[in-house]
């Protein structure tokens, strides 16, 4: 054979080889890092939700009172004494019929006066009010992931290899 022939024949075989090597190489490096599976992964999620609460809150209101103090109180029986026979402003407890043989000319007397004030006074009272507040919350949620096959790293693709290895 002659060298001029054998020189072109090793040459394209060399380059036949060597795209059928890179091809090899590119398919292998593709079976590897190509193939994803997905797995479920477990992600915090928060979330807004409305609740409601009661809360005391206390307020002032103006309201009228009434007061009662005890006035003249009368003191009698058989011993004798002072008898309480008009109140003047304030009101007679309690009238008592009286023998005319103790107190000559009279027959009832007041007991003891009770005298009555109005007025207005300031108080604080409370109020149970309900109301509503945004809360955030978070739970737990299970998401698909795409990884890859065999190293497990993330991928933003999804490619399933149609076999099981």
């Amino acid at each position: 054979m002659d060298s001029d022939k054998i020189r072109p024949l090793i040459k394209s075989n060399f380059n036949l080889f060597f795209i059928i090597g890179i091809f090899f190489l590119i398919m292998t490096l593709f079976f590897i890092f190509a193939p994803t599976k997905t797995i479920k992964e477990d992600i915090e999620v928060s979330y807004s939700e409305q609740e409601s609460y009661n809360v005391t809150e206390p307020h002032d209101v103006t309201e009228m009172y009434t007061q009662y103090e005890k006035g003249k109180e009368s003191h009698w029986g058989l011993s004798g004494g002072t008898v309480i026979e008009d109140c003047g402003e304030c009101k007679c407890h309690q009238w008592i019929s009286v023998s005319k043989y103790l107190f000559e000319g009279a027959t009832t007397f007041c007991d003891y006066c009770i005298c009555e004030s109005k007025g207005f006074r300031t108080v604080t009272k409370y109020l149970e009010i309900s109301k509503i507040r945004n809360v955030t919350k978070t739970r737990i949620e299970q998401r698909p992931t795409e990884v890859n096959w065999i190293f497990g790293f993330n991928t933003p693709y999804t490619l399933h290899l149609p076999f099981k290895l």
